[in-house]
């Protein structure tokens, strides 16, 4: 079955992302093997959008297919108008950036080396870093607010700390769309809330469009402007008022394990 998308105000500009009769999972099993249900959804430009959906209903898939990590079942993905199969890796490298949960193989750099290395689809063959290449690099340090340790090296870091310099690595990129999978693991309920109220003000002040995988749901309920419903079945993709006014929610755990209660948007324990 299709993705159900729900009524959402049309964007004069042409969408950051545009995903027609997507089919994910492992095309190279016998049969092939998919995840969820075919995904229809475009974003526009400077939208903040989370991706749900009980383990193994193939959040993690969905991003490294988007990311061209891995390949597609079925269907097709257009990144700024377009097909992405088509956009060389280079060119790519300008239009996207992804964050997995993998860790780093080079946490011997400091924080600054770190981001840095998010200007590589830019710099010459040395990787000589310009003046703009600098500026980018620290305003994406002081977004993420690592000034007191971007002399750190990354091996002293937590892994909360780490997952910042990642994110700020990804936006030192400074690519139109962003792609990051659970940015908000190992981080207390404070430092969730900052980071995702801060990745909300990048795309709505830069424009840029960033989705993003996550199982704090109620948060990204509260910050999100769209989100999308991953399901075995039928997927549903909406602004996060509508999803709620169709019911969408309570259909994402068993309901005698776990509520959705749509006044307050929170899910509840049912004891």
């Amino acid at each position: 079955m299709k993705t159900t998308p729900l009524h959402t105000e049309n964007s004069p500009e042409k969408p950051a992302l545009e995903v027609q009769g997507l089919q994910i999972g492992y095309p190279g099993a016998n049969p092939p093997l998919s995840l969820c249900g075919t995904l229809e959804f475009d974003l526009p430009e400077g939208v903040l959008t989370a991706v749900i959906g009980v383990n193994g209903v193939g959040k993690s898939t969905l991003l490294r297919t988007l990311g061209g990590l891995q390949p597609a079942i079925s269907g097709r993905i257009r990144i700024g108008g377009q097909p992405a199969s088509g956009i060389p890796a280079a060119s790519r490298a300008r239009l996207q950036s992804i964050v997995l949960t993998e860790p780093p193989a080079s946490r011997n750099l400091t924080v600054a080396e770190l981001v840095a290395l998010g200007r590589h689809p830019y710099t010459n063959w040395l990787g000589k870093l310009s003046p703009e290449d600098s500026r980018i690099t620290g305003e994406a340090i002081r977004r993420m607010e690592l000034e007191a340790l971007r002399d750190r090296p990354c091996h002293t870091l937590s892994d909360g700390q780490l997952q910042r310099v990642l994110i700020a690595r990804a936006l030192a990129q400074d690519t139109p769309l962003i792609l990051l999978d659970e940015p908000t693991t190992h981080l207390d309920l404070y430092h969730k809330v900052r980071i995702l109220k801060g990745l909300r003000s990048i795309a709505h002040e830069t424009r840029k469009t960033i989705l993003f995988t996550t199982h704090e749901i109620d948060l990204a309920i509260q910050l999100c402007d769209r989100m999308l419903i991953l399901q075995q079945a039928e997927s549903v993709f909406g602004e996060p008022c509508e999803l709620i006014r169709v019911g969408a929610f309570e259909e994402l755990f068993p309901e005698d394990t776990v509520i959705f209660d749509p006044d307050s948007g929170v899910f509840r324990i049912n004891k």
